[in-house]
């Protein structure tokens, strides 16, 4: 009878380790709830193989979402799309409206960055973009747990401008910035991998400090009658 009970006992737990806990993040948190919207970007130059500038930019949209596991994991890994995007989860990149990572390999709670995102190579400086409204469907599984986020991004016009210390409405000197727009607008500041730094309304002229920023490139983005996009430095 202990036999029997202890050859059930392995079985449940078996069973049991065969269903990870999984979640989406961003920013190191957990997503909470079905959907999620990102509106930042990024754009980094473009060298060849000896490592020289082409003076193109590879154009991204990458709202950083990872996956994390409470135990050791294989999951499979499914993103459907309205237009084609690109996985690599850690691995061999693939792009499509509909791809599939089958076996990917999760470490107990060790995010994976899902390098789920829409690309574009070969933009040149002062191009505009034309990114598209991406509406998209993450779902993974492991074992017989099955957890699902639907992504929203992109549907903006978006460029690859000059680095200066003035750029249209916007002006840096030293770590204040400085605005000067006819209408009211939503001005937004993004580091370059991304993350959201300010989200503000502004309207007329006026300044902001960025003595909390530490030094680095940064995107600005100005939406209104007039949108704009650029670049500044913080050194």
């Amino acid at each position: 009878m202990k036999k029997s009970l202890l050859t059930i006992a392995l079985i449940a737990g078996a069973a049991f380790a065969a269903n990870a806990e999984l979640n989406f993040l961003h920013d190191g948190e957990v997503i909470t709830g079905p959907t999620f919207s990102y509106e930042g970007w990024t754009y980094v130059p473009v060298a060849d193989k000896d490592g020289n500038p082409t003076g193109l930019y590879q154009f991204k949209v990458d709202p950083e979402i990872y996956l994390v596991s409470d135990q050791n994991a294989t999951v499979y890994i499914n993103v459907t799309a309205n237009t084609d995007i690109q996985l690599c989860a850690g691995g061999d990149c693939i792009t499509g409206d509909n791809v599939t990572k089958p076996e990917v390999a999760l470490t107990a709670n060790v995010p994976l960055n899902l390098q789920f995102d829409w690309l574009m190579q070969g933009v040149n400086q002062g191009e505009d973009i034309e990114v598209p409204e991406i509406d998209a469907t993450i779902s993974v599984t492991s074992g017989t747990e099955t957890i699902t986020l639907r992504v929203s991004m992109g549907g903006v016009t978006a460029g690859v401008e000059s680095i200066g210390t003035t750029l249209n409405n916007i002006s840096i000197s030293g770590r204040s910035l400085s605005f000067d727009v006819a209408n009211s607008a939503q001005l937004s500041l993004y580091s370059l991998s991304g993350k959201t730094i300010l989200n503000k309304t502004v309207a007329g002229n006026g300044s902001i400090s960025l003595a909390n920023l530490p030094s680095g490139v940064y995107v600005y983005r100005l939406t209104g009658k007039t949108p704009k996009t650029g670049k500044f430095i913080i050194r």
